[in-house]
């Protein structure tokens, strides 16, 4: 699995120089009591969260107005106030740092990790994450689940092509992932500087056909590695760049930027997923995180602020993409789980990163 990177070292030195950056006062009134009733699973567990008062997330960017919103609504929802410690960064790194602290028994002063089926497995090695078998304890749909630990949060889908429209003519919009070995793309192509999306994308196509264009991307059609997805995103929508592999444009495109993803199968989506840390200091606060986040109230909210939904949640960009495309793969945690790894290191030195 990602090898520990640095020293074993105690995290909360670490999370307190975030907290203070990113803590909101604590809700001063109880807002209105939750709009619906909750399972007696659920409800069982609000006298010991409002106890334990606030919950530490590690997951994806959101800036403060945006944090602020999850913490009034979920709030709202429970009609309780719930203060919520949010923390993003590099995701692999964070799995190896709690991982690194697990091995040692140093707190890991993390109550959620919210990230991909592969962080999972990662903590799961090491027994870092409680195993909760949402569906059987909560009553929430069992296609939620993710592995032994998970309940899904949203659908990530980073093996799309995106163009700019302004430089690419209707009738060019490719309609295969063989459509971008074109000469006529040819220096036009950026993808971030990552495996993940070929990764997901041999999930449904295999290694071999991956492989093999991908290969020829980046010595035949010289596809630009740029140093993140925002980046990838972004110089296409400039017009830098023609086309990109790795990166929805969903929040740019309700923007009005020049850019849309192209509809062609297979989509692969690539769930995300709440794990509630073994040693969490605020463990009923955190499933009652994941209960609301998961179900239609949290996931209109979070597709709201950030564009990011589960392809089953509809109305939202990615069910709509999901209908549009029609032939739609969701990657197992098996997979992630068991080849995701040697299928990075693979395609990493396809791709000359190091």
């Amino acid at each position: 699995m990602h090898p520990v990177i640095g020293k074993p070292r105690g995290l909360k030195a670490f999370r307190l120089s975030w907290l203070a950056v990113l803590v909101a006062p604590l809700l001063m009134a109880a807002p209105a009591a939750a709009a619906e009733k909750l399972p007696a699973s659920v409800e069982a567990l609000i006298p010991a969260a409002k106890a334990e008062g606030s919950i530490n997330i590690f997951g994806y960017t959101y800036n403060p107005a945006q944090q602020n919103a999850l913490r009034e609504a979920v709030s709202k929802y429970y009609g309780f106030p719930i203060a919520i410690n949010f923390s993003s960064g590099s995701h692999v790194s964070e799995a190896a740092q709690l991982v690194a602290a697990i091995k040692h028994h140093v707190p890991t002063d993390l109550d959620v990790l919210w990230t991909s089926a592969t962080q999972m497995a990662t903590l799961g090695e090491v027994n870092g994450l409680q195993k909760i078998d949402w569906p059987k304890t909560f009553g929430v749909d069992p296609s939620l689940q993710l592995g032994p630990y998970g309940i899904r949060s949203h659908d990530t889908a980073l093996s799309v092509i995106i163009y700019n429209t302004n430089l690419v003519k209707p009738a060019d919009v490719p309609k295969s992932f063989d459509d971008l070995l074109d000469p006529k793309w040819k220096g036009r192509i950026d993808t971030p500087r990552s495996p993940n999306p070929w990764v997901d994308l041999a999930f449904a196509l295999g290694d071999a056909k991956v492989s093999s264009l991908l290969t020829k991307l980046m010595h035949d059609q010289g596809m630009k590695l740029l140093p993140t997805y925002p980046d990838a995103r972004v110089r296409v929508a400039t017009g830098e760049f023609a086309i990109s592999v790795g990166a929805d444009v969903f929040i740019l495109e309700h923007q009005g930027a020049p850019v849309k993803i192209a509809p062609v199968p297979p989509l692969v989506l690539a769930p995300a997923a709440y794990s509630i840390l073994s040693d969490a200091k605020h463990p009923n606060l955190a499933k009652l995180w994941g209960y609301w986040a998961s179900g239609p109230e949290g996931q209109q909210k979070v597709a709201e602020l950030w564009g990011a939904s589960l392809a089953s949640m509809p109305g939202t960009d990615t069910y709509k993409l999901a209908k549009q495309i029609g032939d739609v793969k969701v990657l197992t945690y098996d997979f992630a789980a068991n080849e995701f790894e040697a299928l990075a290191v693979k395609y990493s030195k396809i791709m000359g990163i190091r």
